[in-house]
């Protein structure tokens, strides 16, 4: 599995090693919580997280949480999660290129909010 930006548009793709499309993750704007979806195969599942929160949960369309995940190390290290998965609709290396999305997002954000 592999993850990366697409080319100007605010979308991280997550492929499979010979490049096929599995899905992608997109940031979602909210008031005090940290929002994301994975869109994979026509469903849509929900990541959400508090404000100041190092804890996610990741939902199905059903709004039955299926994975969490939670950043496990200080601030000026590179991040580490710990993942609990328990979905069979989602591979562990699927969630882990999806967890690369969501800090890929947040060092976006940091970074934005450091340059104004």
């Amino acid at each position: 599995m592999e993850g990366a930006f697409t080319f100007f548009a605010n979308k991280w793709m997550v492929r499979r090693k010979n490049g096929d499309e599995l899905g992608c993750v997109k940031m979602s704007f909210t008031f005090l919580s940290k929002k994301f979806h994975y869109f994979k195969d026509g469903k849509k599942f929900t990541i959400t997280s508090p404000a100041f929160s190092k804890a996610y949960s990741i939902t199905n369309d059903s709004n039955r949480e299926i994975a969490t995940f939670q950043r496990t190390n200080s601030y000026f290290e590179s991040a580490n999660y710990e993942l609990k998965n328990m979905s069979s609709n989602l591979l562990a290396e699927e969630l882990i290129s999806i967890i690369m999305g969501v800090n890929a997002f947040q060092k976006n954000v940091s970074a934005a909010g450091a340059a104004t």
